[in-house]
């Protein structure tokens, strides 16, 4: 996945989540609103850090597809690390790696709508 459509998945994140946040202001819109904020500033950063060397998304360093690039995966391997990215998001102990999983969902689920 690219830099940009990483950059526009994460603007489309953090307008909801302000749009939540703004018609219901509870603790989790709030924190939903913060996990947003820290993505978009996630993939605004060098295009290094927003999307390895290889042009696009790859998937985290476990299971059986670890570090190759989503893009042209499976739909069983995009469908097993997209479970994992849902765990690691409702896991509030987790919350350090939020904003990276926020992105490689993105990229997952752009790769699953092709």
């Amino acid at each position: 996945m690219s830099a940009e459509l990483l950059k526009a998945a994460a603007w489309s994140a953090l307008v909801n989540a302000s749009d939540a946040h703004s018609n219901e202001r509870t603790k989790s819109h709030a924190q939903g609103l913060s996990d947003a904020a820290k993505a978009w500033a996630d993939a605004c950063r060098a295009p290094s850090a927003a999307a390895p060397s290889s042009g696009g998304a790859v998937f985290p360093p476990y299971g059986r597809s670890k570090g190759l690039p989503v893009a042209g995966a499976s739909k069983g391997d995009l469908e097993f690390y997209k479970s994992g990215c849902e765990r690691t998001l409702a896991d509030p102990s987790k919350e350090r790696f939020h904003a990276k999983e926020r992105a490689l969902l993105a990229a997952i689920e752009a790769e699953l709508s092709k």
